[in-house]
């Protein structure tokens, strides 16, 4: 019996809501400990408090609508309620999310938290059709994927006490969470993707994305210049994605993890009483 880390799962329904239904039906399935962590509102003080438009302007092509500053700010709660356990990993879930393989899950959540790489975060689901891989890592029943940049979609992840603390560095949000972390080297983020998908996103059957009406509008609204802009941000980030990747990459993250164990038992030897 495989025992899941502690699930932190934001929502913005009360109990009586179909999303949070559907999370608990999922998670008492799963045999999971769970928290539900409040989710800010669009119209929360908190959004413009925490959202920057300096920052914004600087690194993205168009404005976040209020509804994807309201979603990283969520994120950032959950992962600031993980903090205060004493817990080293912790499953971060949006309450849209859905178990591929229920009987599974435990077991291969415990087979990427346990893989020999230094990872700060593991995505447990990618949108759309994903990009090729870069490098993989085969475990047992499923694999540890490094795509060639990563990809949208934070519907669940993997999380550990060194990805949530980067991922709470910033004083404010300025991209949406996804987005974010597509400029991993920023904060120091080692980040992978599971492969296949151990949850899908099953909006479309509880009502539908919360925010992706106002983002579609935002999109359609931006002008030529921040469209002309973005091209040429984009351009600089990949740009800078591939001279990271050698540093950030799978084939990187494994060798610091074989460096970091022969130094504990280097340490663990000298330590022996005689």
């Amino acid at each position: 019996m495989f025992s899941l880390p502690h699930c932190f799962v934001i929502s913005i329904q009360n109990g009586e809501g179909a999303r949070r239904f559907s999370a608990v039906r999922q998670l008492n399935h799963l045999g999971a400990g769970f928290t539900f962590i409040p989710g800010y509102a669009p119209d929360d003080p908190e959004v413009d408090a925490g959202y920057s438009v300096a920052l914004n302007r600087a690194s993205m092509k168009r404005p976040l609508s209020r509804g994807e500053i309201a979603a990283y700010l969520s994120h950032r709660r959950a992962l600031a309620a993980f903090l205060e356990t004493d817990a080293e990993f912790a499953i971060i879930l949006e309450d849209d999310f859905g178990a591929v393989d229920p009987e599974r899950f435990a077991e291969q959540v415990l087979q990427l938290a346990q893989a020999p790489v230094q990872w700060d975060l593991v995505k447990l689901f990618d949108y759309g059709k994903r990009k090729s891989a870069h490098a993989r890592l085969v475990l047992n029943s499923i694999e540890l994927v490094e795509y060639r940049s990563p990809t949208a979609g934070m519907v669940a992840y993997l999380v550990r006490r060194s990805g949530a603390r980067k991922l709470t560095a910033r004083r404010f949000v300025f991209r949406p969470i996804d987005e974010d972390i597509k400029f991993y080297w920023e904060i120091d983020l080692y980040v992978f993707s599971a492969f296949p998908n151990l949850v899908s996103e099953i909006s479309d059957t509880l009502g539908g994305s919360q925010i992706e009406p106002e983002r579609a509008l935002l999109r359609s609204n931006r002008s030529v210049y921040r469209s002309i802009r973005g091209f040429f941000i984009e351009f600089r980030r990949l740009l800078i994605h591939r001279w990271s990747r050698r540093r950030y990459g799978l084939k990187s993250a494994m060798r610091n993890y074989d460096r970091d164990s022969a130094r504990r038992q280097s340490a663990g030897k000298l330590n022996v009483p005689n």
